[in-house]
């Protein structure tokens, strides 16, 4: 597998955009201990030390990522596919889509079987995914979906990631360790005292004034708050370009459409 070059190695003593750094917290893992933070603030407000707080995001390795954001999307997305193929199935039935929200999945299936005691493949395959997403809701677990899931979900939410369609997070890979999706839109803080100690590394516990003011997490005894990495350009550009267009957007009414008739009439 090819990486792109990506990343370059941090200088003692100097944090600055781009760079990648440990300790972070992130509200969506609180328990978590891989948790690392990306500086996003800018180079020239790091560099003139006038700003009463420094920002950056959560980065999640990518196996963690799979484990806890992605889930939800993916069953979010699987149900809305399913459900748009079972409607079809109960509109050939003559029965009422409505079913599909009210009913438990045993229920649906009857009603179908009852017309289609023998399904195609691929309505079987529906049925079937309605309940095991019935029962991960439940409590159960997501082997029990994605092995029943034929459809082209999951490649689809991966791609979109990794081509960073997707406006809440961004991926970037780094060799042997796979690679890092950040959580764009969960901006995080440090102060400027703290954003200093860490670009020479702090090798003790935080006080509890110091956890009250940063969004980090207290270290394990050895472990040293530092930077890892530095986030080479224009890739640093690019996360920040796709940062600032979550939070770019303006939404207005649209222009009624009588205008349209308006501006015929001129010609007229």
């Amino acid at each position: 597998m090819t990486y792109r070059d990506i990343f370059e190695d941090p200088i003692i003593g100097k944090i600055t955009q781009g760079s990648i750094f440990n300790g972070a917290k992130s509200r969506a893992y609180p328990n978590s201990k891989s948790v690392y933070g990306i500086v996003i603030s800018p180079r020239c407000d790091i560099e003139q030390k006038k700003v009463p707080l420094y920002y950056f995001l959560p980065a999640i390795k990518m196996e963690d990522w799979v484990n806890v954001d992605f889930p939800p999307i993916y069953v979010a997305a699987l149900e809305t596919e399913v459900k748009k193929a079972l409607k079809s199935v109960l509109k050939d039935c003559k029965e009422s889509e409505t079913v599909l929200y009210k009913m438990k999945a045993a229920e649906v299936e009857k009603i179908i079987r009852k017309h289609k005691p023998q399904l195609g493949k691929k309505d079987e395959e529906k049925v079937e995914l309605l309940k095991a997403l019935e029962k991960y809701k439940s409590g159960g677990m997501l082997p029990d979906v994605t092995s029943k899931d034929t459809s082209g979900v999951r490649k689809n939410i991966f791609d979109e990631l990794i081509t960073h369609k997707n406006p809440n997070y961004y991926f970037i890979e780094k060799k042997n360790e796979g690679g890092f999706v950040l959580r764009m839109r969960e901006i995080s803080r440090l102060s400027p005292e703290m954003l200093l100690k860490i670009a020479n590394g702090v090798d003790r516990k935080l006080t509890e004034k110091e956890l009250e003011e940063n969004d980090l997490r207290q270290l394990d005894d050895g472990e040293l708050y530092m930077p890892l990495y530095v986030v080479k350009s224009p890739f640093m550009e690019h996360i920040i370009q796709h940062f600032m267009q979550q939070f770019n957007k303006i939404g207005i009414e649209d222009v009624p459409k009588e205008f349209t008739n308006k501006f015929a009439e001129l010609i007229k």
